[in-house]
């Protein structure tokens, strides 16, 4: 056998140009696929960093499905009835996103961020780096304004100094106080740089304006369908007491990576067939490459037959060569991956931009855990 890859070396470095073209051929097609695959598999099989608890994690909104409506967000006091109806969930939030201007020294800068109940992190799972996170009754309207910092945002702007837990921070015209710092690859939901409690005054604490992103956490034990039902029960209560905003309303709860890919799950289905079948397309042709040589070559393997060889061993010797430009190829093709996509991290990356790029709307986050990776 080793004899066999041996003179399937010598014939195809006497062949430079067919096997440069054939390697490259398929290397091309190894590579695009092992990205596609990356992707995909970061999307739709890779845990989101940080968050904890992920197999219990739901999307929940409300939804008029008589409208086509598969949801709408949630409206404050439906979601302050939820909360305190559900039984089948071991915490709820919600959040908007929102724009701060911080006036730190004479430039004011803007930044992206959102306004979250305050006990969405602490059912997440996330601890800041730095300090602490939001306690109950900080999201309460008129409670003194404090926030938190993402890690970027601190960084950046404050130099890492971890004496700016406790400082007061000029947060949209009002004095916050800082009291954590988020960790570095957290900028849930949409690339928020800092977050402030969510404090609904009286012109949002309405019925029907549907406005806010919900999330929430199963308890254990508790399947989805459970949860469902005992939703779908307390939404029917709520229109039967507020029927003029809730007539037909109705709760859907999907699984959180389920929202989180809906929408990016069929691209990227797409992308990797079509990426596989121009694979499949270039191994055809190196065999078509490889059956042309092989007609070339019948003067050669009469001479070999003449001689004695058996022709399992004429056999064994082409497909050594097949082998060893598969097992090149691939190589190349890794080689190549790694040059064009970097480590996973890139590769996630990019991912991510793709499905913040889709969602487009409340939820719109994976952890950036890769993103700074290199």
């Amino acid at each position: 056998m080793i004899r066999d890859f041996n003179y399937a070396v010598r014939m195809l470095i006497k062949s430079p140009g067919f096997t440069i073209i054939a390697i490259l051929a398929v290397a091309l097609g190894i590579g695009a696929t092992t990205v596609s695959f990356s992707m995909l598999s970061a999307v739709l099989l890779k845990p989101f960093p940080l968050m904890q608890n992920q197999d219990r994690l739901v999307y929940v909104s409300q939804a008029f499905p008589k409208n086509d409506d598969d949801g709408i967000g949630f409206a404050y006091p439906d979601f302050r009835e939820v909360k305190k109806q559900t039984t089948t969930l071991d915490g709820i939030g919600v959040w908007q996103n929102a724009t701060f201007i911080i006036t730190n020294g004479d430039k004011p800068e803007r930044y992206l961020g959102a306004q979250i109940s305050a006990e969405t992190f602490s059912f997440l799972g996330v601890q800041p780096v730095l300090g602490r996170n939001f306690r109950p009754g900080e999201d309460q309207l008129n409670a003194a304004p404090v926030v938190l910092l993402g890690y970027q945002l601190w960084q950046n702007s404050f130099a890492g100094d971890p004496s700016i837990i406790g400082r007061t921070l000029p947060v949209n015209g009002k004095q916050a106080t800082v009291i954590g710092v988020m960790p570095k690859d957290w900028r849930f939901p949409e690339k928020c740089d800092l977050w402030t409690p969510l404090q609904v005054g009286e012109k949002d604490d309405v019925r029907g304006n549907f406005y806010l992103s919900t999330i929430g956490i199963l308890k254990p034990g508790v399947s989805l369908e459970k949860a469902r039902t005992e939703l779908q029960a307390i939404a029917g209560r709520i229109a039967a007491e507020f029927p003029d905003t809730n007539t037909g309303c109705t709760i859907v709860i999907k699984t959180f990576r389920e929202e989180m890919v809906e929408e990016i799950r069929t691209l990227l289905v797409l992308v990797m067939g079509a990426v596989v079948f121009v694979h499949l397309i270039a191994c055809a042709n190196v065999a078509n490459l490889l059956l042309a040589r092989a007609a070339t070559r019948t003067r050669e393997i009469a001479i070999r037959l003449a001689l004695g060889a058996a022709r399992r061993q004429i056999v064994r010797g082409l497909l050594a060569e097949s082998v060893v430009l598969g097992l090149i190829a691939g190589v190349v093709g890794g080689i190549g991956r790694v040059v064009a996509g970097g480590r996973d991290g890139a590769v996630e990356a990019v991912r991510l931009d793709l499905v913040v790029g889709q969602r487009g709307g409340s939820v719109s986050w994976i952890g950036h855990a890769s993103s700074s990776e290199g």
